[in-house]
């Protein structure tokens, strides 16, 4: 059949004096080609009358050249009234909400080439299980990079097969985020002693997942990993450990509860006690190296938490939202502290950085009205877009000579603050950072080459220098 075209916009996108995009349609279907490289990529097709097969070419022509299909892009087919789709091996990236809410979508044939799909590319695409008919084989389905919840309810076929007694095969070292998500057809899982981490919510509502083989290879299991399993589903409500990790606390914890953690524990796994609001103490063994992403958020009760020696790492929020957590111990082993780690504990009274820290995370402590003094120690060198924004007890503040930058809003809203001490290593103070400070008048700043400004201050803050800085 003769190819026919269509173009219903032209986008001129001049790069380097080089025409880099234009959108046609080749044979009913939207593309966005790209003029450099040859590439296209399926552009938007909502409301488009698209239904029942589509059968996406590897490559298309236009205007006598030939470009290769690579990509599908965002949104592409949302809400379309497709039941089947064929993908071509030449594409490689499967774009965000690609195929959302194609109800009438049974099949999809998804090949080897494909190395990352979007969040909800697949989500919400039928009333039944969705067929997924992958032409790679299960190391290749291994690497993929799987964005938010990519598939609803499905079933994996490889070789025309249907996957349920899972082996991952040898070699395999890391089992990404979301691999096997709503895998419903999975009814057991082998992980061979290769893999040493299993993903953020890799077998999650895997609803017909009962039985689970885990080595000792394994060093880091993500939250909800196993989450809404039939195997999780039918443990006993109370402390859910995995290996040497403790994995999540199951059921409603009692109120009032001190909770001692095994000793030989190495990992608080991601949201393992998230919204335990009856624990009011905890216990970290020397064993422990990592809290996870938001391990303790949301325990209202901890009113205090001493973290021991041989954790390196305290993850994204943490701890936050422990609104009744009045003090924190935190060891010179910690290296970094995560983005929101202690956001909005408001109980927080004084919190000291061990010398072991090199930087302080975006809004790491951001909304802890109660926090009156922190002690930023010399081996910090950069802090956080918002680390202690809305911090409004906070009275002072001392930046030691280690620190090169002070991230946007750092400060903002510290309307407690009167006096500020910046060093002479600071090269760079973000947007807005000390904006809102209504108590801050002074500000003190003992770089001799001023340091880069973004707005950082508020119009009435008088800022003082040394006198080889006003020359400079």
């Amino acid at each position: 059949m003769k190819t026919k075209f269509f173009t219903f916009f032209t986008a001129l996108a001049l790069s380097a004096g080089q025409l880099c995009a234009l959108q046609v349609r080749i044979d009913g279907i939207n593309y966005n080609l790209n003029e450099t490289d040859l590439t296209a990529e399926v552009g938007n097709h909502q409301g488009s009358s698209l239904k029942d097969t589509l059968i996406i070419p590897a490559s298309v022509e236009y205007e006598s050249k030939t470009y290769s299909v690579t990509s599908i892009g965002n949104l592409a087919f949302q809400s379309c009234n497709l039941k089947s789709v064929t993908i071509p091996n030449s594409v490689t990236h499967i774009g965000i909400n690609a195929f959302y809410g194609c109800q009438r979508l049974t099949s999809v044939t998804i090949p080897a080439s494909v190395t990352s799909i979007g969040s909800q590319a697949f989500n919400l695409c039928t009333t039944e299980t969705l067929r997924v008919d992958y032409t790679g084989d299960l190391t290749d389905w291994c690497g993929i990079m799987f964005s938010y919840w990519p598939f609803g309810d499905y079933h994996l076929y490889i070789n025309n097969e249907k996957v349920t007694d899972l082996v991952i095969p040898e070699g395999v070292q890391n089992i990404r985020n979301y691999a096997f998500s709503y895998c419903s057809g999975l009814t057991s899982v082998t992980i061979p002693n290769s893999v040493t981490r299993i993903g953020s919510s890799a077998f999650s509502r895997c609803s017909g997942l009962t039985s689970v083989t885990i080595p000792d290879s394994v060093t880091n299991i993500g939250g909800r990993a196993f989450y809404n399993t039939a195997w999780y589903n039918n443990l006993p409500d109370g402390p859910v450990y995995i290996k040497k990790f403790f994995y999540a606390y199951k059921g409603t914890m009692p109120a009032n509860t001190s909770f001692t953690i095994d000793a030989g524990t190495l990992q608080i796994c991601e949201g393992a006690f998230s919204g335990c609001s009856g624990l009011t103490s905890v216990t970290i063994p020397n064993s422990v190296t990592l809290i996870g992403v938001g391990a303790f958020e949301r325990c209202t009760g901890l009113t205090s938490v001493t973290i021991p020696n041989s954790v390196t790492l305290i993850g994204v929020g943490a701890f936050e939202r422990c609104t009744g957590l009045t003090s924190v111990t935190i060891p010179n082993s910690v290296t970094s502290i995560g983005n929101y780690a202690f956001s909005y504990c408001s109980g927080l009274t004084s919190v000291t950085i061990p010398n072991s820290v090199a930087s302080i995370g975006s809004s790491a402590f951001s909304y802890c009205s109660g926090l009156t003094s922190v002690t930023i120690p010399n081996s910090v060198t950069s802090i956080g877009v918002g680390a202690f924004f809305g911090c409004s007890g906070l009275a002072s503040i001392t930046i030691p000579n280690s620190v090169t930058s002070i991230g946007g809003q750092a400060f903002e809203r510290c309307t407690g603050l009167t006096s500020v001490t910046i060093s002479n290593s600071v090269t760079s103070i973000g947007s807005r950072a000390f904006s809102g400070c209504s108590g801050l008048t002074f500000v003190t700043c003992y770089a001799e080459t001023p340091p880069i400004i973004y707005s950082s201050f508020s119009r009435q803050d008088t800022l003082r220098v040394p006198y080889k800085s006003i020359k400079a």
